[in-house]
């Protein structure tokens, strides 16, 4: 949602959308297999929480300049 309602190039310092959308639909990817009761590498899911900080920490570091 974050993504969608900021100017993302300029949240970012120009870094690319699809750089920041990758890592959030990889996460979406894993948390649909929580979801679905499926087995989960725990490092798959690290992978995710870790995706997730970076986007967080980029968007928030873009906003606050």
């Amino acid at each position: 949602q974050v993504l969608a309602e900021t100017d993302v190039a300029a949240a970012t310092g120009g870094q690319q959308p699809d750089e920041l959308l990758a890592p959030v639909r990889a996460a979406r990817e894993v948390a649909d297999r929580v979801e679905r009761g499926e087995t989960l590498d725990p490092g798959d899911l690290a992978q995710a929480v870790n995706d997730l900080r970076v986007v967080y920490e980029t968007i928030s570091a873009g906003r606050a300049g």
